[in-house]
């Protein structure tokens, strides 16, 4: 993805709650953040969605400081940076690659209460 932000419009809606592994390169920022977390079980409020995204590659990603907020008021305040919650209660998630170029993990990034 060449502009962070247009991967809701690269994936069909209709197809995205039964996609269970996605590689993705390129730039992305909140607004692809959040549509990754419906795709994995968890909308902006932490409901549970309907998708079914198990394995995530993000290696060849650069996450950019802009777009909307992923989850609630949670926004990625910083470049090259797995933000706070982002990924909290994604479900569905079993397996993340992480971007070559993280220099920071948020707090509570990746938790999951069990259900």
């Amino acid at each position: 993805m060449e502009t962070a932000g247009t991967l809701p419009a690269l994936i069909d809606s209709n197809q995205k709650d039964e996609i269970t592994d996605l590689t993705l390169t390129g730039n992305l920022n909140g607004t692809d953040i959040l549509f990754i977390r419906e795709m994995a079980g968890s909308d902006v409020n932490d409901y549970q969605t309907s998708g079914m995204l198990a394995n995530l590659d993000l290696a060849g990603v650069n996450i950019v400081s802009e777009g909307a907020a992923y989850l609630n008021t949670d926004y990625i305040y910083s470049n090259d940076t797995i933000s706070g919650s982002m990924f909290e209660y994604c479900y569905k998630l079993k397996s993340i690659i992480l971007p070559n170029n993280v220099t920071l993990i948020g707090g509570r990034a990746f938790s999951i209460v069990a259900a």
